[in-house]
């Protein structure tokens, strides 16, 4: 994906957590199946933006990033900050038991009610989520990237 694609999606997204777009964004965040996300209004805007770029995911990129109020870009990479203590523990934000379950899933779709749930948490607890991550993370699901994320989780995991 190309740094362009990435910056246009970030720039819808910067759109859509602004308060005058909170109904647009609350009715992309109740979206509960993918035929519900592709008909939805600013997930068709976010596919007309981004023209003929070939971006793999966008209904699943859409919807996740509906669910973020703040982006947390300037951190740790997604897998990383998944690793990463919760405040005066020593236990990650993510647990081994459910970073495995996000490895077992082989196509985007299977990936999004799980990674749903751990943004849900890492962007409500910590404040914490990285966009440009998460949006290329999706783009490029697949054995390359499950393998960079174990390195990046396992290599940050606290002591």
């Amino acid at each position: 994906m190309s740094a362009l694609n990435e910056q246009l999606i970030v720039d819808w997204w910067s759109e859509l957590v602004d308060d005058k777009h909170k109904g647009q964004r609350a009715k992309l965040k109740r979206c509960k199946t993918r035929e519900e996300i592709l008909l939805n209004p600013d997930q068709i805007r976010l596919k007309q933006i981004l023209k003929d770029n070939k971006v793999n995911g966008v209904e699943v990129i859409a919807s996740l990033l509906a669910n973020i109020k703040n982006d947390g870009s300037s951190q740790k990479k997604l897998a990383e900050q998944m690793a990463s203590n919760v405040k005066n523990t020593s236990r990650p934000w993510v647990s081994e038991i459910r970073f495995r379950c996000l490895l077992k899933c082989d196509s985007r779709e299977e990936l999004y009610p799980q990674l749903l749930r751990v943004i849900k948490m890492l962007d409500a607890k910590s404040s914490m989520v990285n966009v440009y991550d998460l949006i290329e993370s999706i783009h490029f699901w697949g054995d390359d990237r499950k393998r960079r994320w174990a390195e990046d989780y396992y290599g940050n995991l606290p002591d």
